[in-house]
């Protein structure tokens, strides 16, 4: 399922995506793949997800397909697709459709088994994620700094909530 959701979303930006202004998302791919090994250092000993594999012979295989193809393959079709020259209106359900769509793909992926959740996390905190990740990815597209300083809070808050130990001795 995960190789699969890949192979989607490589010929979902072959279609739709931007390619040829790539350049111009390439700095954001590169912040949404590194706040997700961010995740993975911050969590590795106490996970609040973790992707059962399915193809690829572990968790640890199977993250980095997200880390550095299906994740900044949504990005990019994100941003390249984004309403900028519509209404606000247009640009708010557009937001939206992302947000429900990926908590939609993430109850698919529960339902058939493909992710577990850990110490309290939750769908519900996955739709809440979604609905900020996808605010940071547009917002570190204009201001990229504006993006950063809110990731260290969003992470901080995320830390204090389901507390994860810093120390890796738990």
């Amino acid at each position: 399922m995960h190789v699969l959701t890949a192979v989607l979303f490589i010929g979902f930006v072959w279609r739709w995506g931007d390619i040829r202004n790539w350049t111009i998302y390439y700095s954001t791919l590169l912040y949404v793949a590194i706040c997700n090994l961010l995740y993975n250092f911050l969590c590795h000993h106490y996970p609040l997800w973790r992707w059962v594999p399915d193809w690829l012979s572990n968790h640890s295989l199977t993250d980095l397909l997200y880390i550095f193809i299906i994740v900044p393959a949504i990005s990019f079709l994100y941003l390249s697709r984004y309403p900028n020259q519509s209404p606000f209106k247009t640009k708010l359900l557009y937001f939206f459709l992302w947000v429900a769509a990926f908590t939609l793909i993430e109850c698919v992926w529960v339902w058939f088994g493909k992710i577990k959740y850990y110490h309290g996390w939750k769908v519900s905190w996955s739709f809440v994620f979604y609905n900020i990740m996808f605010i940071l990815i547009r917002v570190h597209l204009k201001k990229p700094l504006l993006a950063i300083f809110f990731t260290v809070l969003v992470t901080m808050f995320l830390i204090l909530v389901f507390n994860v130990p810093l120390n890796n001795k738990h």
